[in-house]
This record gives structure tokens, sequence and C-alpha cells, in this order.
């Protein structure tokens, strides 16, 4: 997403009666998203949730999206790959709020080094930790995404290697996609 629709997002949200803006970030590693576990005494303590936060005054979102990953997480971020949507919600304060979410990459494969959370997960979309419908929504969208891109790519290869008349490679690339997303997720 470029900068000026990141500005329309902030326009969007003043005209909708935001009153806090918070930014998310799905952090995809290996077929498993990153999701922390907010501490027990916080607001909606157990929940897990991805690396989220609050975008400070002056700040905007893309700046703020880069602060929050490191803040909560040690790692840092290297790439956006994608504009996840918003979704609103009612702070603990009673602030009425918008989060917008991003897929990212992070450099390196450093661990994670918890801030304000006291455990965390690499966890797939169906692995039975609890968060809210909101989250549930992200983490489908990004899946779902991600599992048209390895279909197209399986796609692609197939057409190539029936064009070049290569069946060991049809049956080759097929398998090489299912087996990369399986061993993804059990990583």
């Amino acid at each position: 997403m470029s900068l000026p629709e990141i500005a329309t997002l902030t326009d969007r949200d003043a005209a909708d009666g935001v009153q806090q803006q918070v930014v998310g970030a799905v952090v995809d590693r290996q077929g498993g998203a990153l999701l922390l576990r907010r501490s027990a005494g916080d607001f909606r303590g157990g929940t897990w949730e991805l690396p989220s936060g609050k975008v400070e005054p002056g700040e905007d979102l893309t700046t703020a999206l880069h602060r929050e990953v490191i803040e909560e997480t040690g790692l840092a971020l290297s790439e956006v790959t994608g504009y996840l949507g918003p979704f609103d919600y009612i702070s603990g304060s009673g602030k009425h709020t918008r989060q917008h979410t991003w897929s990212v990459t992070v450099a390196g494969a450093e661990e994670v080094r918890l801030g304000e959370h006291d455990a965390y997960v690499w966890a797939g979309i169906d692995d039975g930790h609890p968060v809210s419908v909101e989250v549930k929504a992200v983490l489908d969208r990004h899946f779902h995404s991600q599992q048209s891109w390895d279909l197209r790519l399986a796609l692609v290869l197939l057409k190539f290697s029936a064009k070049f008349q290569n069946p060991r490679l049809v049956g080759h690339t097929c398998r090489d996609v299912a087996d990369r997303r399986a061993g993804e997720r059990r990583a």
C-alpha cells in the first residue's frame, strides 16, 4: 500500500470518528503466524493476539507498524507484503479504536524477545489458540491469500511443464508445493 493510500486510511478513520488508531502485523514464518499472549492482568488477559499497538501522536501508520513490531517482538520488520484490512473495537479505556493490519516479513531468524506479553507461538490457522473473532478473520484472509499464491504458482509450473512435455516435472511440482505447505504447518 502506498503512502497516499495510508493517508487515506487515516482520513477515513477521522471521518468515521475513530478515537485511536492501532497497527497490527501478521508476521509469517514458514507458514505460521506469530501470536503473542496478553499477560493475565492486562485488558483481555490470556488472549492471543497479533503484534500490535497504538499509533503515537504525529506518527504515520507505517512508522508505527515498524516501531510496534520491534517493541513487541524484538524483530526488525523487513518488508510490508500486503494490507489485510481494518477492524474496530472498543479499547479498555472505552475509545472507539480501529486496527489496521498488514502482512509482513522480518529480517533474519532471530528469536522473539517479548516485552509486554508473557508467551508467543508460531501458529497455523486452526491451531486452537484463543484469538478474537477479528484476529481470526485477519488470519483467515492472510492464510487464504498465501494458499491462493501457492495454487497460482503450481498452475504456472504445470502449464510450463506441459508445454515442454515433461510429465515428471508436473507431478514433482505439485508434490513440492503440497509438501512445502505441509512442512510449514508442522514447523
